[in-house]
């Protein structure tokens, strides 16, 4: 069995109900974390919290620093994804399971939702665009100028876990990480859960201006992953030379 992992073909991926846990509960807490990054800032500006669901949110005030607070989410999101890059470095050659929780990072802040918002039209980085580059630039080239720029941010990260995965899983492995975590978070936080609350379940004002349902939610999640932490070393493992 080869020490490391820049002497084999690359890192298999070895999924597990625990590291598959772990791993979930990695991509809602950084959901979770990204909407308080907007809204953090949101409080600092305005002295007061706006309204929010589990993916959308408002401020109490208005005027130019707001802005601050739309690019508050995705540059937590973008820097979180490069700490994933950064243990995906050859520094940590001979440390697999800094490079399996490289990998879990990178994937748990969906890239590929940065992406997505962009192409349809949509997400912070084009309504930043229009507030610096509106009275110069037309809505369809911010919007193709979003898509390029938000793709030309993540693409070093991803390219990194590609070639991080061997060769036998690269394909499949890269592609359901890219795209299963995305629709996962879809269908069961921006669809399921704010159906519910839109519903009135626990509608309640919670702390950190977030809904207690969203309160709730998050603590869960936040124990299941401090329980399981360590798992997220185990979701890749070095390959073995044949």
């Amino acid at each position: 069995m080869v020490s490391d992992l820049k002497k084999s073909l690359g890192a298999k991926i070895n999924l597990t109900f625990r590291n598959t846990t772990a791993f979930v509960a990695l991509l809602f807490v950084m959901h979770e974390l990204h909407e308080i990054a907007h809204t953090a800032v949101g409080r600092l500006i305005c002295g007061c919290w706006g309204e929010r669901n589990f993916n959308t949110w408002g401020l109490c005030c208005d005027g130019p620093l707001t802005i601050l607070a739309s690019i508050a989410g995705p540059l937590f999101t973008y820097i979180m994804i490069y700490v994933g890059y950064y243990f995906l470095s050859n520094r940590y050659d001979n440390l697999p399971g800094k490079k399996s929780f490289g990998f879990a990072l990178i994937f748990a802040n969906m890239p590929f939702a940065r992406i997505l918002t962009a192409l349809m039209g949509g997400g912070d980085e084009l309504l930043e665009l229009k507030f610096f580059l509106g009275d110069y630039l037309g809505d369809n080239i911010l919007w193709g100028l979003a898509i390029v720029m938000v793709t030309a941010i993540v693409l070093p990260a991803l390219i990194k876990a590609w070639k991080t995965i061997d060769s036998s899983q690269r394909l499949w492995g890269f592609l359901g990480f890219f795209f299963i975590p995305v629709v996962f978070d879809i269908l069961v936080v921006i669809i399921g859960l704010n159906k519910l609350y839109e519903l009135g379940i626990l509608n309640q004002q919670g702390i950190i201006g977030s809904p207690l349902f969203v309160n709730l939610w998050t603590l869960l999640w936040v124990v299941v992953l401090a329980f399981s932490w360590k798992e997220l070393q185990t979701i890749m493992v070095p390959s073995r030379d044949t």
